[in-house]
């Protein structure tokens, strides 16, 4: 009987783990993200799922914590909650993970608050065009930016529009 091969000492492996090394080193992704780089790069699946496990045992490879890194940091922007959802989803995140994720951070967020701001921020470089261009681009950038559509509503509805910028 010949001794079993470490799976990690192959070639292929090797390759493999070295190239996820560099794509962590610039930001930490999930393993969506990891498995699509690796099957572009025509990895087998079987080095692949060797490579994640060993990731995952390193905890380089954490999507729970990678979510709520990715919120905190979107968040800044600011960003509505329906955006980081979606960009979420397009890490390769399951739903209740992202829920989960979204619901630990919304207690903490006032949307309504932050959609003001933007509005009024933008208001100020929108003061010469009429009101209803004035609101369907407002609603337009804030829609972008994944805000609830009953928060940016409520907001367009509060904001007065004269000679001064007003907000009621």
């Amino acid at each position: 009987m010949s001794p079993k091969k470490d799976p990690l000492k192959n070639k292929d492996a090797s390759r493999a783990r070295e190239y996820v090394f560099r794509l962590l080193k610039s930001r930490m992704r999930t393993e969506h993200e990891i498995c699509q780089r690796l099957k572009k790069k025509n990895f087998s699946d079987n080095v692949i799922r060797q490579v994640i496990v060993y990731f995952k045992k390193l905890r380089f490879i954490d999507d729970k914590e990678f979510a709520g890194l990715w919120l905190s940091s979107r968040l800044k922007k600011p960003l509505g909650f329906r955006r980081l959802r979606f960009e979420l989803k397009r890490k390769g995140l399951k739903n209740d993970l992202i829920e989960k994720s979204v619901n630990k951070l919304k207690k903490d967020y006032d949307e309504t608050t932050i959609v003001r701001q933007l509005a009024i921020q933008r208001l100020k470089k929108l003061r010469d065009l009429e009101p209803i261009t004035i609101k369907r681009r407002l609603f337009s950038y804030l829609a972008g930016r994944g805000f609830s559509l009953d928060v940016i509503i409520e907001v367009l509805r509060s904001i007065k529009q004269d000679d001064k910028i007003e907000v009621l």
